[in-house]
């Protein structure tokens, strides 16, 4: 039974007639139970609670009409009631439920009288956090976080927290001084919170790098995670005051381990995707900083990005930053599968894509360049350098035959597209196999336009 709100002992009745008292603004954490209080003078009509901001138009929540009992769509769910003082009672509130909530009356004269209340959700994130996402386990919430990686070079750090609401700062220190992140990823859940990523470069260092977490929501505290970096050794180890877990360094076919990715393999990495996950993509493009990234994505304009992505990266992370955001979006399969393309060498290149390489590079001078590049080791038959282009081109092809009969361990178009680079031979590093004048079919991969012998 509603109860008429003067007669209730306790109950400020000094409310004045013909306006509607409520709270300016409420806070509540996800989760809790949430009261929204409604004062006015009189015996009411009814009451309504919607929310929104047009008393009229917005949704009923719940509806009180005098000899009748409440009912509306919280009703229903039972994701809210009106107690008898006409307060809302929100159970169980999610973010969804942040907004305006519009107490409305019809007084005891029938007239309509309102007021609003302003909701604030907030989230904390999901313990524990911060996390370094390259660190193996999860920890206790109390235990304190050390965790140490190896590397050759460099290495892309990632920093996270989930499940927060509405938003958090992430940092990295290092030698107390911070970091500019080089990507920075959030995205929403389903449930209305949020989950963020910060990308870092590492260089090994005897000063730990700290992930710092502030502006936590419902907190006045930071929060913080420590890793170092160290030169390569046999092993990742992450340990704490009661935990230590080991890893296995990097696989052989990582091209992360490498560093540098080639344009070939960029373009394999596009030319390989159905379209679904060339939707995807278009996200991993933005999330790389590349400024202008259309809705709809075609292959090419995906590539060329992707090129220009590579030339403004002056630094040999291209491999881990590239995986890293890859696998952010779910694309582990296809760096997965270009990792494989570096590593087959069942095809080798034919005599047609030497001569397409050597005419397409024309001057004498580049030619010897690549051809030095390509081979580290010191050529039975070096370039003559000295002659004419057609000498230095047949001399480069005697070169180059007998490099392609020896045993590789890297695919020799990767190779030759990497040495290319190197070379500063543009544009042939990014276009010289998508030649279409030798329609043969690489293997055992089945990608076409690729001159194999």
């Amino acid at each position: 039974m509603i109860l008429h709100v003067c007669s209730l002992q306790g109950v400020n009745c000094d409310v004045p007639d013909g306006v509607v008292y409520t709270d300016l603004h409420k806070t509540a954490q996800k989760g809790d139970e949430l009261v929204l209080k409604c004062q006015f003078y009189g015996t009411p009509i009814a009451v309504y609670w919607k929310k929104g901001h047009d008393p009229t138009n917005s949704p009923n929540l719940i509806t009180w009409v005098e000899g009748e009992s409440a009912s509306g769509s919280c009703v229903h769910d039972e994701s809210c009631k009106m107690n008898a003082t006409f307060s809302l009672i929100i159970r169980n509130i999610t973010v969804s439920d942040q907004g305006s909530y519009i107490c409305r009356v019809s007084n005891y004269k029938g007239i309509l009288i309102h007021n609003f209340t302003e909701v604030s959700v907030f989230a904390p994130p999901m313990e524990p956090f911060p996390l370094i996402d390259e660190c193996p386990g999860k920890l206790p919430n109390d235990a304190e976080q050390t965790c140490s990686l190896s590397t050759a070079n460099s290495i892309i750090i990632t920093c996270s927290a989930s499940s927060y609401f509405p938003d958090i700062d992430l940092f990295f220190l290092h030698e107390s001084k911070r970091m500019g992140a080089t990507t920075i990823k959030e995205v929403a859940n389903m449930d209305g919170t949020k989950n963020k990523s910060i990308f870092t470069l590492a260089e090994p260092s005897e000063s730990p790098y700290v992930c710092v977490a502030s502006d936590i929501p419902g907190s006045q505290d930071q929060r913080t995670v420590t890793v170092t970096v160290t030169f390569l050794g046999s092993t990742v180890a992450m340990t704490t005051s009661s935990n230590q877990t080991t890893l296995p360094p990097n696989q052989r076919g990582d091209v992360a381990k490498v560093g540098k990715v080639s344009f070939f393999e960029l373009w394999y990495l596009v030319n390989n995707m159905d379209q679904t996950n060339l939707n995807i993509l278009r996200d991993v493009l933005v999330d790389l900083v590349i400024p202008v990234v259309n809705e709809e994505l075609t292959k090419k304009e995906a590539y060329d990005l992707l090129c220009h992505w590579k030339d403004a990266n002056t630094l040999d992370n291209e491999g881990m930053m590239l995986k890293s955001v890859l696998n952010g979006y779910g694309l582990e399969h296809s760096w997965k599968e270009m990792c494989e393309r570096r590593h087959d060498t069942t095809s080798t290149v034919s005599e047609e894509l030497f001569d397409h390489v050597l005419r397409s590079i024309g001057c004498e001078t580049k030619i010897c360049q690549f051809i030095r590049e390509l081979i580290t080791e010191e050529p039975k038959t070096p370039p003559n350098v000295s002659g004419n282009r057609r000498d230095v081109t047949e001399e480069s092809m005697v070169v180059l035959r007998e490099w392609r009969d020896r045993e590789q361990t890297v695919s020799q178009i990767i190779q030759i597209c990497l040495a290319l680079e190197r070379a500063k031979c543009q544009p042939e590093d990014r276009t010289f196999f998508k030649a279409t004048l030798y329609p043969i079919i690489a293997a055992p991969l089945g990608v076409r336009a690729i001159i194999f012998g």
